[in-house]
């Protein structure tokens, strides 16, 4: 629409102009975002990690007798590692500088190249949200697990 109005010479009124600001801050407020979002994931999985590993050590024994005897709680146990350690990777992906190349003085390029860069850690940060919630899936069958074997 505004793009329209700006090719065929027409003025654009005060509510055009505001709505392209609004919407040119929420695409580069997305680029901060999914580094932000990245960033929480890696820190979310690190501590639920820890909370695993706490899991596994508990008691007299490593591992304890309620994981050694349990056949279930070892296959959760590594499915959950597994998925927080891949989740953890996918937030790093997302978060990490990239080269991208493009035409410094065309704007479409650029556009372009925009469009790339939010697509693609759209995609890591959805793989990482995926993965973290399969490992929080896996850990939280693994206490309810624990305790009814208590």
């Amino acid at each position: 629409m505004y793009k329209h109005n700006i090719e065929i010479g027409l003025p654009i009124g005060d509510q055009q102009k505001n709505l392209l600001t609004i919407f040119s801050t929420i695409q580069t407020g997305q680029l901060n975002f999914l580094d932000l979002a990245g960033k929480r994931i890696i820190e979310l999985s690190t501590g639920l990690l820890a909370l695993l590993f706490t899991i596994i050590s508990i008691g007299d024994k490593f591992p304890s007798e309620n994981i050694q005897n349990n056949y279930a709680s070892k296959i959760l146990i590594l499915i959950a590692l597994a998925l927080y350690l891949l989740a953890i990777l996918a937030g790093i992906i997302t978060i990490q500088p990239k080269k991208y190349i493009y035409q410094e003085y065309n704007l479409s390029s650029m556009k372009l190249t925009l469009s790339e860069i939010i697509r693609f850690k759209s995609l890591w940060m959805k793989m990482a949200s995926l993965l973290f919630f399969l490992g929080s899936l896996a850990l939280t069958l693994l206490i309810y697990m624990l305790i009814l074997y208590v």
